[in-house]
């Protein structure tokens, strides 16, 4: 209805005879719009003011003979979102048509609405930008990253150099153990800051998980382009966080073309290269070659072989609170496949009790029944996480009974377990976050707030 600021006019067009009926409400006059004239004359006009990008979909929305065609289909309405030109700055209105048939004329009567929508198109799109990118550090996250480098490689540069950079830094749990989660989380989100200003235009980057990114550099003239970038990097991101600590960062880098074509396969040769990289000393950058091997974590036999007393010397560390990652000997762990990691960070959430495959698929798919696709769905995830695990020879910190599986919670230091066993020296570890990755971890969230005025109410008592 006319009289709410969001309402520019509603006009009502005879399409059979060419000329307007009705115009309710003002029209912007900087859209140049005349009244006088016919639709697709006033759709060229205002056409000069569309945005570019979405000038086709103008055009093609409303086009009398599209219309008309719809029309004898038995489509008689439709909306159309476009960018307009208004007073030199571009605003989203919605234009809205319906079509019917005059019963006594049988002429073809038009109805059009023009809304503007700017507000509520701006935070649609602050939705869709925010479910693209990374909660911590506002970068893409892993999906997108895929996604936005899948179309760079599709315009590369054959002459050029372009690749793919795995950075991880370099003994970071003791930013956290000194200074704790949340000063370790703003050291994070200042590295990725960092990086955001320092990569071109062209580039993409990304967060995968705890402290390790994602870089794409696009079409470099030449290697030794590529090389002053990294050491950039790693320049940018050493910093001190106090006089007795400094950080440092790990990468791996594979090329497009030498080392594969697609994004997995540059992934793959890139983590490599990382791995290299962690473990020969850290603090490099690491090219991919055919001859790399990826080094065993600390040397161990990564076996079911291998001895007791060398799993004791692993170190396990798990956070829940924040987002969930893993740790292996204060090193961040790529869990590859998404619904793997969602699986293991239920069963760190079950605190050790055993969980069905159909409680499985309830959490992990929630729309899905227990059938024989989503069981066999389940084992699949599960290989793929125990396979992650016995690539570290941590595999044993999870239990097997007739499908059902644990975690063994004696085998891992989790602060979700810390923060719940009531001592007070993990009092602090809780900071209202838990299993931010995840919409069920929500429904722990009201006995950690209960734990932790048990612990607010025990710091208040005399001593």
């Amino acid at each position: 209805m006319i009289g709410s600021s969001h309402i520019f006019f509603n006009v009502t067009y005879n399409l059979s005879l060419d000329e307007f009926e009705d115009i309710d409400g003002e029209l912007p006059i900087d859209f140049g719009f005349n009244p006088d004239q016919s639709l697709d004359r006033n759709v060229s006009i205002i056409g000069e003011r569309i945005h570019p990008q979405d000038l086709r979909d103008f055009y093609n929305f409303l086009s009398t003979r599209r219309i008309l065609s719809s029309f004898s289909k038995g489509i008689n309405r439709g909306t159309c979102d476009f960018r307009v030109k208004s007073f030199n700055k571009y605003i989203w209105v919605k234009i809205t048509y319906h079509i019917l048939e005059d019963p006594y004329s049988g002429n073809f009567i038009l109805w059009l609405s023009c809304k503007k929508i700017d507000d509520q198109k701006q935070s649609e799109i602050i939705l869709m930008t925010n479910a693209q990118r990374d909660e911590l550090t506002g970068v893409y996250n892993r999906g997108t990253f895929r996604e936005k480098v899948s179309e760079k490689l599709r315009d590369v540069n054959e002459d050029y150099f372009s690749a793919i950079i795995l950075a991880d830094l370099d003994n970071f749990t003791k930013v956290n153990e000194l200074f704790g989660y949340s000063f370790g989380d703003k050291v994070i989100r200042d590295i990725a800051r960092t990086m955001r200003l320092i990569i071109g235009e062209e580039d993409v980057l990304g967060r995968i998980s705890g402290t390790r990114f994602i870089l794409y550099l696009h079409n470099n003239q030449d290697l030794e382009t590529v090389e002053k970038r990294l050491e950039l990097i790693s320049m940018a991101v050493s910093r001190a966080t106090n006089d007795s600590l400094k950080l440092s960062v790990s990468m791996g880098i594979s090329l497009y073309g030498k080392d594969g074509r697609d994004i997995d396969a540059l992934y793959e040769k890139a983590d490599l290269a990382l791995s290299y990289a962690k473990e020969t000393g850290r603090n490099k950058y690491i090219f991919y070659k055919e001859k790399l091997k990826k080094p065993p974590i600390n040397n161990l036999a990564l076996t079911k072989e291998f001895k007791q007393e060398e799993y004791n010397n692993i170190s396990v560390d798990i956070r829940t609170f924040g987002y969930f990652d893993v740790f292996i000997n204060g090193q961040a762990i790529l869990i590859p496949h998404g619904k793997a990691k969602e699986l293991l960070a239920l069963l760190v959430h079950r605190r050790g009790g055993f969980v069905t495959p159909q409680e499985i698929i309830a959490h992990l798919w929630e729309d899905e029944e227990a059938n024989k696709v989503t069981m066999a769905r389940v084992r699949k995830v599960f290989m793929l996480l125990r396979d992650t695990l016995k690539e570290y020879g941590v595999e044993e910190i999870i239990e097997s009974n007739k499908g059902a599986r644990r975690i063994v919670p004696e085998r891992v230091n989790c602060d979700l377990y810390n923060f719940l066993s009531g001592d007070i020296k993990y009092s602090n570890l809780f900071k209202g976050y838990y299993m931010l990755n995840y919409s069920w971890g929500e429904f722990a969230m009201a006995e950690l707030e209960q734990q932790d005025e048990t612990y607010r109410m025990l710091r208040e008592e005399p001593s």
